[in-house]
């Protein structure tokens, strides 16, 4: 009698431990299936316009606490961001309005905080495009000026001057960065190294 009961014993731990087993594998992989759902809907969101890039920048900064799934992605993350900030700097329909700038410096951020996405940061054309950035505001007395004095663009919307200053600080710092293609900063004795 005492071996049947140690029997239904064992036999009903090892029950438990094999349902506890499996519920944590299953709730393992759902939170992945979730993550993984989320990236998809991250990069759906980069379609739209600046709120729907926000919700996407959001989602893919979310996604950057499972290291694990991060890792799968972030190249395709760092891609996504490079092409973002090279339309949005240079085309942008929103790009002097502050909701965009905002989501042009959690870009820019992005790429920055993440040694994996640094290199991708280096690209020619994003650097091109944060030059035209520069370029077309410095040229913004010239061409956005209206009739009736309002300071509006035809492209690039009504410009958050304040947001703009900071953003054209940002570029000026990434563009001086050695590790993100820049110019080498001078030795203390002024040569160039």
């Amino acid at each position: 009698m005492e071996t049947i009961l140690t029997s239904a014993v064992v036999g009903a731990t090892i029950g438990a431990i094999a349902s506890i087993t499996g519920f944590l594998i299953q709730v393992r992989l759902e939170r992945r299936q979730r993550l993984g759902e989320l990236v998809v809907i991250a990069l759906e969101h980069f379609g739209g316009g600046s709120q729907n890039r926000s919700v996407g920048i959001a989602a893919l900064r979310a996604l950057r606490g499972d290291k694990r799934l991060w890792a799968q992605y972030r190249i395709t993350a760092a891609c996504l961001f490079v092409s973002q900030l090279r339309y949005l700097l240079a085309h942008g329909g929103n790009r002097w309005e502050s909701h965009e700038i905002r989501n042009i410096e959690d870009m820019m951020s992005l790429l920055i905080e993440d040694d994996a996405l640094r290199d991708a940061s280096r690209d020619p054309g994003l650097r091109e495009a944060m030059q035209r950035y520069e370029r077309d505001w410095k040229n913004y007395a010239r061409d956005a000026m209206k009739s009736d004095g309002s300071r509006e663009r035809s492209k690039g919307g009504r410009p958050d001057e304040a947001a703009v200053a900071h953003l054209l600080t940002l570029i000026q710092e990434w563009l001086r960065r050695p590790d993100l293609g820049g110019a080498p900063k001078p030795s203390s004795s002024g040569e160039r190294s």
